[in-house]
């Protein structure tokens, strides 16, 4: 089975925004994505269903970077 799953983020993003919150991306799961709040290393792990309801940016977006050889 494949599942497809777009996402707004990836774990190399390291200027991302939750719910106004600046993390950095560490962990991805089919369950749940993992950040670290840039203030203090402090691990948020956010439920992925809960993600999709959530403002959130990325200012560091990983598609953006030029492909690689």
């Amino acid at each position: 089975m494949f599942l497809f799953v777009m996402h707004p983020y990836s774990i190399i993003d390291n200027l991302t925004e939750v719910d106004g919150v600046p993390t950095t991306v560490k962990e991805m799961n089919i369950p749940t994505t993992v950040f670290v709040r840039n203030s203090d290393d402090h691990k948020i792990r956010y439920p992925n269903s809960m993600l999709s309801t959530k403002p959130n940016s990325n200012y560091n977006c990983s598609a953006a970077a030029p492909p690689h050889d």
